[in-house]
C-alpha cells in the first residue's frame, strides 16, 4: 500500500474534485499499467523506486519507467 502525495484540487465553482486519474494503458506486462492524472497529464511515480510499504508517491512527467508500473487488485 503507498500513499498518494498529491493534495486534493478543486474546482472554484463547487465543491467537485477537479483531479482523476486514468489507466493510460498497458505497459506491454500481462496486467501492468501506467496511471495518469486526466488533468495534470503526469503519471504515478514511486519516489526512488522503493518497495517498502507506505513509499512516498508522486506525480511525475510520463516516461514508462519501472517505478510508473502498477498491477491492479481487487
Amino acid at each position: 500500500m503507498a500513499r498518494i502525495r498529491s493534495p486534493p484540487q478543486r474546482d472554484n465553482r463547487s465543491a467537485t474534485p477537479v483531479a482523476r486519474s486514468q489507466v493510460l494503458g498497458n505497459t506491454g506486462t500481462s496486467g501492468v499499467y501506467t496511471l495518469q492524472n486526466v488533468n495534470s497529464g503526469k503519471c504515478l511515480d514511486v519516489e526512488n523506486g522503493r518497495t517498502n510499504d507506505f513509499a512516498a508517491v508522486d506525480q511525475y512527467s510520463c516516461y514508462a519507467g519501472p517505478v510508473q508500473q502498477w498491477r491492479l487488485a481487487a
